[in-house]
């Protein structure tokens, strides 16, 4: 693909996404939809270092770390081939100490408060994922991500990652 002015990478985004962040170009980036074998998000040029798995808040999270945790794990053990392992999770650190976030039954939210705060700390120490909370901002915020991840690219930053 011949690159124009002014856009300077592609950044791919799975095909089963149900609502991506972006589907057409950015100003700042090409947008191709694609199948990822793991993740939901990466850069082309990247796609062998980087890795984004997005959530859409903690009952996605409590779902994950439950009912569908053996197929979640096995995707978190491909994750570990990327050096550069982000999980993004559109809502914030106090939804998921809030037992109220949570649309299980009353008694079970406490409980699901705690699974998913036990599991994130598993992941971000255990499986050394990046979790970012990024509220109602994830399209914003994972703009200035990808393109500070593609920065440190084009300045040999990641050469040793």
């Amino acid at each position: 693909m011949a690159e124009k002015k002014g856009k300077a990478f592609s950044v791919i985004v799975d095909t089963r996404e149900k609502r991506p962040w972006w589907n057409k170009d950015q100003p700042e980036f090409y947008v191709k939809s694609q199948k990822l074998d793991t993740g939901d998000v990466t850069i082309e040029e990247l796609s062998d270092i980087l890795v984004i798995e997005r959530k859409s808040g903690v009952n996605e999270l409590y779902a994950n770390f439950t009912k569908e945790r053996v197929r979640f794990y096995k995707e978190i053990d491909r994750m570990k081939q990327f050096p550069l392992r982000f999980l993004v999770v559109e809502g914030n650190w106090s939804d998921v100490i809030n037992p109220f976030s949570y649309r299980t039954e009353k008694s079970r939210r406490v409980q699901a408060a705690a699974i998913v705060r036990s599991s994130l700390f598993n992941l971000m120490i255990i499986h050394k994922i990046h979790v970012m909370f990024v509220g109602d901002r994830g399209k914003y915020i994972m703009k200035h991500l990808l393109n500070k991840v593609y920065e440190y690219h084009k300045k040999g930053k990641l050469d040793d990652v």
